[in-house]
């Protein structure tokens, strides 16, 4: 799931499910407007990509997570992981990454919860197809739970034409 932007009148969201969302709920809460990922949409090898990430590195010592900061740090983690973790190798020299922001709130059970973002974009090479449609199906990285993870992706075609 991730947050499209909104204004006064209302929000758009952007779900991945695996199954036909209600149209709505309780009559409530806007409209739903759902459409099929066509069959052949996770068969290409090249796709421009943009994400949402919690960007963390697990310390060796404790074991606790902490926060990757600054852009080229957050760049340099989300390549490193990209073709072991994802199925997919990306361009460093093109990736963009947007936005950095550190949000603090509390979960549903009033904990508080403090996630950074970062949002990276660019154009990816598929290396792994199995891994890359787990990375698309189940969302990539940390704080999937928050908004993050979710690969929006379009395939980029050599010769559309030919």
């Amino acid at each position: 799931m991730s947050g499209q932007g909104g204004d006064f009148q209302g929000r758009r969201i952007l779900m991945l499910a695996n199954r036909e969302p209600a149209s709505c709920l309780d009559g409530k809460y806007g409209e739903v407007c759902s459409k099929p990922i066509p069959a052949g949409f996770l068969k290409h090898q090249r796709y421009r990509f943009k994400v949402l990430v919690n960007p963390t590195r697990r310390t060796s010592a404790s074991g606790k997570l902490l926060p990757v900061k600054g852009r080229e740090a957050i760049g340099q983690w989300f390549c490193e992981r990209s073709e072991s973790s994802w199925g997919f190798r990306v361009d460093a020299e093109r990736l963009q990454v947007e936005r950095i922001e550190v949000l603090c709130f509390a979960d549903k059970h009033r904990n508080p919860v403090t996630i950074a973002q970062a949002h990276v974009q660019g154009q990816l090479v598929v290396t792994d197809r199995s891994r890359f449609r787990l990375a698309f199906s189940q969302g990539i990285g940390r704080a999937r739970t928050f908004g993050c993870g979710l690969l929006q992706i379009v395939p980029l075609i050599d010769h559309p034409f030919a």
